[in-house]
């Protein structure tokens, strides 16, 4: 039998053009409808961009997911579908996304 512990999950919605909305490759360029992604780690920061998306845990750790030119997510390729841990050599508390120069989300739960 198989067990699994969600400690986190959240509904999201809109453009996922880009795989930011973390549902992985089969979720379509946009998801109308709520739908939950459910994390097995414990979420402490949540920020969000135009075309990714990343969260950090309560150990410290990153997971990244969205758009991965040229090296935005921590992560080698173009794309990220799912979230994906990002090897840091710190812990960190929290996250922003700054788009253009201008703070564009920070929510720290």
């Amino acid at each position: 039998m198989f067990s699994q512990t969600i400690f986190f999950s959240f509904q999201i919605i809109g453009s996922n053009k880009e795989n930011q909305l973390g549902l992985g490759d089969d979720a379509g360029e946009t998801v109308g409808v709520p739908t939950r992604l459910c994390i097995d780690v414990n979420v402490t920061n949540i920020s969000c961009g135009y075309y990714h998306s990343a969260f950090v845990t309560a150990d410290g750790e990153v997971f990244t997911f969205g758009e991965a030119d040229g090296g935005k997510l921590g992560i080698e390729g173009s794309s990220v579908d799912v979230p994906t841990k990002v090897d840091l050599p710190e812990k960190v508390s929290y996250l922003l996304i700054i788009i253009n120069g201008l703070l564009k989300d920070r929510i720290i739960i």
